[in-house]
């Protein structure tokens, strides 16, 4: 079986700047699956792509990652806690009862001479 044009170009290439093959094919793929998300996705879908320069057949998927019903009702529940705290700040900054302690550090610092 021949090579196809592409995968004949990609060899060239690889052989013409010194590059591994591997190299090339997982930056064509990576670059399908930029064009991909831009035109059929989402700008933060986890698209990965395979290329098959031989027939030039691709896949495209949009990877997942599956968690437990655990893990997502401790998330929640961090997610919760940290809004009640920012609501009990933000109550407190209102009435001017925040303690000194939360404000940052400012360093008075020298002003700058005029030349004037």
């Amino acid at each position: 079986m021949s090579s196809s044009p592409i995968a004949q170009a990609m060899k060239d290439i690889c052989e013409e700047k010194g590059i591994a093959y591997e190299s090339v094919l997982e930056t064509v793929e990576a670059a399908l699956a930029a064009a991909y998300r831009k035109d059929f996705g989402e700008r933060n879908q986890n698209v990965k792509v395979t290329f098959d320069p031989e027939t030039g057949g691709i896949q495209a998927f949009d990877e997942k990652e599956v968690v437990t019903d655990e893990f997502v009702a401790e998330a929640l529940k961090e997610i919760e806690e940290r809004q009640k705290q920012r609501e009990i700040d933000a109550q407190l900054r209102a009435e001017g009862k925040l303690p000194p302690e939360t404000f940052p550090l400012i360093v008075p610092t020298e002003p700058a001479l005029n030349p004037d």
